[in-house]
């Protein structure tokens, strides 16, 4: 059927737009018009040009008379317009069809510059063991009393530690003072003294042996023993 043939048909029966019933073509609302010329009828209506082509004006119209058959059996009911700037719904027989701009954001690249080296280096880092001191000195709290509690005078002879008693008699003598129940782990000290002025209890010789919390103690050798 020749384009003329075909809107002598629809006249005042179909829209010259988009080929439908009950509205005439400046109430169609449908926007595509041709896609030829972009006028406000259907691609099917369109007069084409045959000047210097090789097809004839025949052969031309039957095939798009062939691809506006295809595509008006797929579609059902008006397209769905949505905001300005989105796509517009198509709906056929096999769904939707979207048609129309969409709008796509920007993509955001991001870029790390890295080196191999720059790599290694962290993970020596990771793998270094701390340095720290083989020995951990934890003090003692009984050296630490002992030290504190116990002290021992300088004088390590006989005759230095008789000079100490001469010289204490002689000061508290001065002050009218005398010093009694005068007592030496080492009795060989007070011989010197006269047995009025000595304990009645003095203290363990070098020679003896004490028991301490179930062990001996050797008073001579300052030792422990079992």
């Amino acid at each position: 059927m020749k384009v003329e043939e075909r809107i002598k048909a629809i006249e005042g029966i179909c829209c010259t737009n988009c080929l439908r019933k009950n509205h005439t073509t400046s109430e169609c609302r449908i926007n595509i018009g041709c896609k030829v010329c972009k006028d406000r009828h259907h691609t099917l209506l369109h007069v084409y040009n045959v000047n210097g082509s090789a097809l004839s004006e025949n052969s031309q119209n039957v095939v798009a008379v062939s691809r506006g058959c295809q595509l008006k059996d797929l579609l059902e009911g008006l397209p769905i317009f949505g905001p300005a700037g989105t796509p517009a719904a198509i709906p056929t027989k096999l769904g939707y069809i979207l048609s129309g701009k969409i709008y796509a954001p920007p993509l955001k690249e991001s870029i790390v510059h890295s080196s191999l080296n720059d790599q290694l280096s962290e993970l020596w880092k990771l793998e270094e063991v701390p340095k720290t001191n083989a020995k951990i000195q934890i003090p003692d709290p009984c050296e630490e009393s002992f030290s504190k509690s116990v002290k021992r005078n300088n004088e390590d002879t006989e005759v230095e530690a008789k000079s100490i008693i001469i010289e204490i008699q002689n000061l508290l003598k001065s002050g009218g003072f005398i010093l009694r129940k005068w007592s030496s782990s080492h009795p060989k000290v007070l011989q010197d003294l006269d047995t009025s002025l000595l304990a009645s209890k003095p203290l363990h010789s070098l020679g003896d042996e004490e028991s301490v919390l179930g062990l001996i103690w050797n008073l001579k050798t300052d030792s422990i023993q079992v």
